[in-house]
């Protein structure tokens, strides 16, 4: 289900909140933990790839 822009909200405040302040290689720790437990409960490699896909910058 997706969600709604208030849970968007919420889930992004929370990221801030736990990514401020944080010393660069423990910020990226923490979002390839994160990334890790995500994936682990999305479960679906090819919606997986197309998400990696979507957030990927622009290649020149």
């Amino acid at each position: 289900m997706p969600l709604t822009t208030d849970d968007g909200d919420r889930l992004m405040a929370r990221l801030i909140e736990t990514w401020d302040g944080l010393p660069p290689e423990e910020g990226e720790a923490f979002l390839a933990r994160l990334v890790l437990l995500l994936a682990n409960e999305v479960g679906d490699l090819g919606g997986l790839l197309a998400a990696v896909t979507a957030a990927s910058p622009p290649r020149p």
